[in-house]
């Protein structure tokens, strides 16, 4: 049995917003779970997918909350 994940994979703001190349926010777009959770960036040391289930939770709420704000500016 095996267990593949990715920890890190885009850089993201507080607001979960995914950053371009200059670490500037995109608008309307975030990244959620471990995609954006930037632990281990650089150097993969772990095995254990489940120690990001908190990040996995709480990150949906806060994409959810910068969607909403930025779509309140398109209105």
């Amino acid at each position: 049995m095996g267990c593949i994940v990715t920890i890190g994979s885009v850089y993201a703001n507080k607001r979960r917003e995914v950053l371009d190349e200059t670490m500037n926010a995109i608008p309307g777009l975030c990244a959620i779970g471990v995609d954006g959770a930037m632990l281990y960036h650089n150097v993969y040391t772990i095995n254990m997918p489940g120690t990001c289930c908190g990040n996995n939770v709480n990150s949906g709420r806060e994409a959810a909350q910068a969607a909403a704000a930025y779509l309140s500016t398109l209105a």
